[in-house]
């Protein structure tokens, strides 16, 4: 066999292997719990909005959102769930994890948007949002040092990952101590698990309905 024709059957091995990788990759299942859709309206700060899961993944919601960040006080579900549409990954922690009768509300700010030339939302004035609720309204456990390695560990992945459209941010009354949620897409976690929170940032980060530009 002359040297032309190993090189051509080396070739078309690799492009086999390729093919075949290629194929594993997109059959993959992808991360987290597909989410029914609820909508995209948006409503005034003022509007009261509930939504039919706990963390929500979706639905109308307010003309601010909340920019990256790790966060100790809880912050607007309204203001949160528009995150998602502009491709944010939303880590929510209970220290309680069987906390109760907890209901996020308040005011939030309002951030501002243009648009860039290639029709993509420009942040303007970024928004941490109002607390919707003090850090001494949650239940001892989020203040007491008791959650501060749970936190820690988070606070860890963010440094790992980069805060780019990623916010931590406290809840209660959720099923699972960890949860994990994307537009349209939820992952509830026991634990911190590093390898499945890596797995869900890398598919949906900057994948929402809306293509914004945030740093």
């Amino acid at each position: 066999m002359n040297k032309k024709l190993v090189a051509a059957f080396l070739i078309v091995l690799v492009l086999i292997a390729l093919l075949v990788w290629l194929f594993i990759e997109s059959t993959k299942p992808l991360p987290g719990e597909k989410m029914m859709q609820e909508g995209r309206a948006h409503l005034t700060e003022a509007s009261k909005v509930d939504y039919n899961f706990n963390p929500p993944t979706s639905g109308d919601h307010y003309p601010s959102w909340i920019t990256k960040g790790f966060f100790d006080e809880p912050r607007a579900d309204g203001s949160l769930v528009h995150s998602l549409e502009h491709g944010y990954i939303i880590i929510w922690y209970d220290c309680e994890r069987k906390g109760l009768g907890f209901r996020v509300k308040g005011i939030v700010k309002t951030a501002y948007a243009q648009t860039d030339d290639k029709g993509r939302m420009q942040m303007t004035q970024g928004s941490e949002g109002s607390p919707s609720a003090k850090l001494s309204d949650l239940p001892k456990s989020f203040s007491d040092g008791s959650c501060d390695n749970f936190k820690n560990r988070l606070k860890s992945l963010s440094q790992k990952f980069g805060l780019h459209k990623l916010i931590f941010i406290p809840r209660l009354g959720m099923d699972y101590p960890l949860v994990l949620t994307a537009w349209g897409r939820m992952e509830k976690l026991n634990s911190v698990d590093e390898s499945k929170i890596k797995a869900f940032i890398d598919a949906f980060r900057d994948q929402g309905p809306e293509s914004t530009v945030e740093p």
